[in-house]
């Protein structure tokens, strides 16, 4: 089944708003250290509805594109992307990314966020995209690396976890 399943990138809309509060839900635990602001702003499911709000005003100021990973077979949403801090002088983007548990391990992350910076690089034509990531998370460190980005180093007591830790992140880079 590895690398089999083929999916869709969608834009976080209205008709998604429940299916993206579901799959916070249902990764809640696994997100809290390197996802803690957007666990924080869908606690509830009307948490969510105001969330997708916010990010619509900053997807027409192009401040931010958040984007659901969706199963083409099923209709099933199983993970999530985005760009963020984006600086248009630039250009340059951060980019966040997460599969739900049940599909780790498959290849499909790395696979999104190919596809999802190839999309946006057609569109856009980013000079660079960073990834920050929490230290414990090798997993995703490594799809980074998959992708061509960089260690660029590590900054120190720059995240707050859910929990209300502060933690190093590690900082990639991709330059174009």
């Amino acid at each position: 089944m590895k690398n089999s399943i083929d999916f869709l990138l969608t834009p976080l809309n209205a008709t998604s708003a429940q299916a993206f509060f579901q799959l916070i839900q249902n990764n809640k635990d696994r997100l809290a250290h390197s996802f803690p602001g957007t666990l924080s702003q869908n606690l509830t499911f009307e948490d969510t509805k105001q969330y997708y709000k916010t990010c619509q005003q900053k997807v027409l100021s192009k401040s931010y594109f958040p984007y659901l990973v969706m199963v083409k077979e099923s209709g099933d949403y199983i993970g999530f992307v985005d760009f963020k801090n984006i600086s248009w002088k630039i250009p340059k983007a951060e980019i966040g990314y997460f599969i739900d548990s049940r599909y780790e391990g498959m290849g499909i992350t790395s696979k999104v966020v190919t596809r999802f910076i190839e999309m946006m690089n057609k569109k856009y034509a980013f000079k660079k995209i960073a990834s920050r990531i929490y230290p414990g998370n090798i997993g995703s460190a490594k799809v980074a690396e998959k992708n061509g980005f960089e260690l660029e180093g590590t900054i120190r007591n720059d995240h707050i976890t859910m929990d209300g830790e502060l933690v190093d992140i590690l900082y990639y880079g991709k330059v174009f």
